[in-house]
């Protein structure tokens, strides 16, 4: 007979370094520093370049997924995971890498293993699980953020449990117990409430997160790093802080004419702008230069090919 199959939430550790977790920190650690809220630490990018990391492709765009190679798709960041989480399964097997910023990583990585050791749960839990956590527990919540559990209370009902523990504490801004009851009401139905009772669980916010690690390694890559990462080459033309444009942008300049005042004039945007690197074409860098295909067909196989 087949035992049944093990709950998998809340997971219990270890809480391996995963491309998932490393995208989750990721996005956690830009978004807080776009809004202020990670004062601690200087991430050294302006709040447009941040801003730009995590904006989405446009609407209709024809890319999807997230590739490691050729012309990266939106949002940016999900590529920079992915290369980061690369980097770290690199160090892992000894293959660190030469360039400046790569021992930012490993630091960064280091970080964030020892503080995952600490963890006990990975919570995405609902009802039983939570009966599992106890004083003590150190969770790790939404993969970006650890809290540690001061204490778990059990209650017949969320009226009982805010009447007890205070409903300033629990539900700041509330002005009444009635009104906070219709709050939880919206995602813990009164036939859960009758049947499972109530838990009120204490945590605090242990003062070293997963974003500081995060932190030091964007900090340590820089611009020259993020770049890097994310495919681009740098010239002496390079502009410093600028990341791909969207590749709906890209795909328009294949398709509007460079002089459309000159008749006769067949010139592209994109045809001219890739032309003026010829001398510089290869395989793995600007592409391949050759043929005459449609705009459409050599704009699409330049995104797959080319690094920016």
């Amino acid at each position: 007979m087949t035992s049944p199959s093990t709950p998998t939430s809340p997971r219990l550790p270890p809480v391996d370094i995963s491309g998932e977790l490393v995208e989750g920190f990721l996005r956690f650690t830009i978004s807080s520093a776009m809004d202020g809220n990670l004062e601690e630490v200087d991430l050294g990018f302006s709040k447009q370049y941040l801003s730009d990391l995590l904006r989405e492709e446009d609407q209709g765009d024809l890319s999807s997924g997230v590739s490691d190679g050729g012309f990266p798709n939106r949002p940016l960041y999900k590529r920079l995971a992915l290369a980061i989480h690369g980097r770290v399964s690199a160090a892992s097997e000894g293959l660190v890498g030469t360039e400046e910023w790569d021992q930012s990583i490993v630091n960064g990585v280091s970080e964030l293993v020892d503080m995952l050791r600490t963890v006990d749960f990975e919570i995405h839990v609902q009802e039983p699980y939570f009966s599992l956590l106890k004083a003590g527990s150190v969770l790790l919540v939404d993969k970006c953020m650890l809290l540690e559990v001061q204490h778990v209370k059990k209650y017949d009902s969320f009226f009982e449990m805010l009447e007890v523990e205070n409903l300033n504490s629990v539900l700041p801004g509330v002005e009444s117990i009635d009104e906070g009851v219709l709050i939880y009401r919206k995602f813990y139905t009164e036939e859960k409430e009758k049947a499972n009772g109530v838990l009120a669980i204490c945590v605090s916010k242990p003062v070293l997160q997963p974003y500081f690690a995060m932190a030091t390694i964007l900090s340590g890559l820089g611009y020259d790093g993020v770049g890097a990462l994310l495919g681009m080459k740098h010239t002496p033309g390079t502009i410093l802080d600028a990341l791909p444009p969207p590749r709906s942008s890209l795909l328009s300049s294949f398709m509007a004419p460079h002089r459309p005042d000159v008749k006769g004039s067949t010139l592209i945007d994109g045809a001219r702008a890739l032309a003026k690197h010829v001398n510089r074409s290869k395989d793995g860098w600007w592409g391949s230069f050759r043929g005459s295909g449609s705009p459409e067909a050599m704009a699409l196989d330049g995104l797959k090919m080319v690094h920016w």
